[in-house]
């Protein structure tokens, strides 16, 4: 029943408003190989992966980082931990990183 069987939304689902969609199936698209993957929009062109790490200090182990270069501007963070994943979200999105007010999301994309 619910997420595995492709039966009936559970109430969870139901009352989440993703009675279209399994809760495993969403959780699972932000959880990857690496960790708990974030997204990070409108960085400088001159971003590093250790500006990214820095920039997300303090909020628990970060196990990769990566940086677009063509085009640049955006890149992704992966937390060990989705708590630590998550409060980077809600503390970080929002603030300044080289001189850029970032955007911070938990991801939603594919791979890892």
């Amino acid at each position: 029943r619910g997420c595995r069987g492709g039966g009936a939304p559970t109430r969870l689902e139901t009352k989440l408003g993703l009675a279209g969609e399994r809760l495993v199936d969403r959780l699972a698209m932000a959880r990857e190989d690496k960790g708990w993957k974030v997204f990070l929009g409108n960085l400088t062109p001159d971003t590093e992966s250790g500006d990214i790490r820095h920039f997300f200090k303090g909020f628990g182990p970060i196990n990769d980082c990566w940086v677009a270069r063509k085009p640049p501007g955006f890149g992704f963070a992966w937390f060990d931990i989705e708590r630590d994943a998550r409060d980077a979200v809600r503390e970080m999105d929002g603030r300044d990183c080289r001189g850029n007010r970032v955007r911070v999301e938990l991801s939603r994309g594919r791979g890892g």
